[in-house]
């Protein structure tokens, strides 16, 4: 059994990683644009555009209870049409 946990402990912190990476990579994407950050959630909150929070640890948005993927470039090129 403990072979078994250490390979759980290895996933859990490769995932850890690449969440991080993720991360890191869709903060320096959005990094000019204003947002509110509260946890680990960006807040678009500008007047005259739809309110979207933007998860930048799986690069997902969710607009009205719809959630859309494709990383922080997508997310980027997707608000600036709005």
């Amino acid at each position: 059994m403990g072979d078994m946990r250490e390979l759980f402990d290895d996933l859990k912190q490769a995932k850890q990683e690449r969440h991080q990476k993720w991360f890191d990579k869709n903060m320096a994407i959005i990094l000019g644009m204003t947002f509110i950050f509260k946890d680990t959630v960006c807040l678009f909150r500008e007047t005259g555009k739809p309110k979207v929070d933007f998860y930048p640890h799986t690069g997902r948005w969710k607009v009205k209870n719809k959630m859309y993927n494709g990383g922080g470039q997508s997310f980027k090129n997707w608000y600036n049409k709005q």
